[in-house]
């Protein structure tokens, strides 16, 4: 049972809707394991420089190989993406934390520890916008942000901490050492970012080599693209407001306020 199932565990009564809820848990996380061929098939497709559809929490997602430009820019076109728009790397902490410069980091906003950061993907989904280390980070996948008239380079990292189907997959992934997984929303440049599969699939079905179903997605609390934070600023500025709204969701959002606060 996931970390999300478990706290809503400790929430919910053991009776009525709880009950439902604990159940519908256990046949969603024993869906998501039969998924696992399907996650090492796609991590396979992305390895030989392909790119696959796969569920994010709520929306759909194209992950690719960032170190392979080809498919990069193949991808770009699939999506009709402006030259300015770049693609985000999707990786994990431990991952991350090689392409992130923290000495730039920490003069830009000293607040923003490897903790923080890994405390607000605990929390729930989000992008992070970090300074990079450009000698490892493709230049494709590089933005430049300009503060008080100097330009900083930087990527965007999406990650979902508490989310099986990623897990598995990254576990899949680690088996091609050379592969920086990247990726991009699964719609069309312009249009809303796909929750469902049937939503999504039509849109690139001729350009992905693998796609995975979501099993669970119509039991997603948030749902869409996933919160933004440039984390560069001080203090902390919110670029998007995603799955996680500050509106809609004012509880929640609370929770990454409080960590980098």
């Amino acid at each position: 049972m996931s970390e999300f199932e478990i706290s809503t565990l400790s929430e919910k009564s053991l009776f009525g809707d709880g009950v439902i809820k604990v159940l519908r848990g256990i046949k969603n996380r024993w869906a998501v394991e039969k998924l696992c061929p399907e996650l090492r098939h796609a991590a396979q497709c992305i390895a030989e420089g392909k790119a696959s559809l796969l569920p994010g929490l709520g929306v759909y997602v194209v992950l690719l190989d960032g170190n392979n430009g080809k498919i990069v820019e193949e991808m770009r076109v699939a999506k009709g993406r402006r030259p300015e728009q770049r693609e985000a790397t999707v990786v994990p902490p431990k991952k991350l934390f090689e392409l992130v410069d923290f000495p730039l980091l920490k003069e830009l906003n000293p607040r923003i520890t490897k903790k923080v950061i890994t405390d607000m993907y605990r929390v729930h989904p989000c992008g992070l916008i970090l300074p990079c280390r450009e000698e490892v980070v493709p230049e494709r996948l590089i933005t430049p942000h300009r503060i008080n008239g100097r330009e900083i380079p930087t990527i965007m990292n999406i990650w979902l901490a508490r989310y099986r189907i990623f897990k598995i997959l990254w576990e899949q992934i680690s088996r091609y050492p050379d592969v920086l997984l990247a990726g991009s929303s699964a719609n069309l440049t312009g249009l809303n970012s796909p929750l469902t599969f049937d939503e999504a699939y039509p849109y690139l079905s001729a350009f992905v080599a693998s796609a995975v179903r979501d099993p669970g997605e119509s039991d997603h609390f948030y749902k869409g693209s996933h919160t933004v934070f440039n984390l560069i600023k001080n203090p902390v500025e919110k670029v998007r407001d995603g799955s996680v709204h500050s509106e809609h969701h004012p509880k929640e959002y609370q929770k990454f306020i409080r960590i980098f606060s």
